[in-house]
């Protein structure tokens, strides 16, 4: 009993050991195989084939919605007066 633990656990984690990372457009020459994942090319560094449960998307950053940085507007704002808008 022990031992089929043992084997199932390992299993487990090789699976996981050999998830490759998709790009989305081949990069130099290491990246030669690519599969549709998500509705989408997924390349990845391989010349074997691979399954794909073990290709997956990076996950994305937060996507920010709303005004720009308070650096970018404060910039803008300022060109705009200066270039614009008579002096007071």
């Amino acid at each position: 009993m022990i031992r089929v633990a043992i084997c199932l656990a390992a299993l487990l984690l090789s699976s996981t050991a050999h998830a490759l990372e998709c790009k989305s457009s081949r990069v130099g020459k290491e990246y030669k195989q690519w599969r549709i994942i998500d509705g989408r090319r997924c390349w990845y560094p391989s010349s074997r084939y691979v399954a794909k449960s073990q290709l997956h998307w990076p996950r994305s950053k937060p996507v920010t919605t709303g005004a720009a940085p308070k650096r970018e507007r404060d910039e803008a704002e300022t060109l705009l007066r200066e270039c614009c808008w008579p002096r007071r």
